[in-house]
């Protein structure tokens, strides 16, 4: 009786468990290890390999944005090169809609720090929409100026490696951007394949979907070549983001080589 008991318990337990993280999620899991509470496990070893995986590209796209500022502000010789680059320089509706975006969230979150003077100020100013859909606030006036840094914080990795596609080929990777991936033998095409790759899953991390088997092999794999291959090196040859990112890159195949070994000895084990 008090066996039954106890195993109820535990029974509670696991569905407990598996309700916080929902059976739809575990399902594949689930199939794979035959059981709840390893397919749990499973899930968290998974997450927690993204969680490394989302600190090396974080670090990724905060350098490689660096880098594209850096180059671009030289080769248009103007600190707010994004809104008034070249004459002769146009951007695609893509990037133009993103940059005024990331402009108009840039103002709302000067605002936003702004003391209740100070806004009183820029209420004056000007009528606005409100702020994140408070009515009750001004807004920040279109032609308020904020920093370009605070733009380009504002811009996510989808308009850092649009830069990459082919869509601007001849406009910046020819122009500039080539000297970001400095080995000649690369092609654009070979740099925007691996930076898609990396903001493919660091999205799917971002949103705690699982990334093991070939998207784990592939991110690996342009995390590599991304290291090796972007940016200076050190008087050793070395690129310093591959200095910068070594203990996190190592780490992360460790935990990779782990998590690829349970995956197969379950496979092996045939318990789905």
């Amino acid at each position: 009786m008090f066996a039954s008991s106890s195993n109820q318990g535990r029974l509670d337990d696991s569905q407990q468990l598996v309700k916080l993280l929902s059976a739809e999620r575990l399902a594949p899991l689930l199939a794979l290890t035959g059981a709840y509470p390893a397919a749990i496990d499973l899930h968290l070893d998974i997450l927690r390999l993204g969680g490394t995986l989302l600190t090396v590209t974080g670090v990724i796209e905060v350098a490689l944005r660096n880098a594209v500022c850096e180059c671009m502000e030289q080769h248009f010789g103007r600190p707010d090169w994004l809104s008034t680059p070249f004459p002769t320089f146009q951007w695609l509706p893509s990037e133009r809609q993103r940059i005024r975006l990331a402009e108009s969230n840039a103002r709302k979150a000067m605002y936003a720090k702004l003391s209740p003077a100070a806004r009183a100020a820029f209420k004056n100013l000007a009528s606005v929409p409100a702020v994140s859909g408070d009515v009750s606030q001004p807004g920040t006036p279109d032609h308020a100026s904020v920093p370009s840094g605070q733009v380009v914080a504002q811009l996510t990795l989808f308009f850092w490696k649009r830069l990459y596609s082919d869509d601007y080929d001849k406009r910046l990777w020819r122009r500039m951007l080539k000297s970001t991936f400095p080995n000649k033998a690369l092609s654009r095409a070979d740099v925007a394949s691996k930076l898609e790759i990396l903001y493919q899953n660091r999205n799917r991390v971002a949103h705690h979907e699982p990334v093991h088997g070939r998207r784990l092999r592939e991110a690996l794999q342009a995390i590599d070549f991304v290291v090796n291959e972007f940016g200076d090196t050190d008087a050793e040859g070395k690129r310093y983001l591959s200095r910068l990112l070594d203990r996190d890159i190592q780490r992360l195949k460790a935990d990779a080589r782990i998590l690829q070994a349970t995956l197969t000895g379950f496979k092996r084990s045939g318990s789905g």
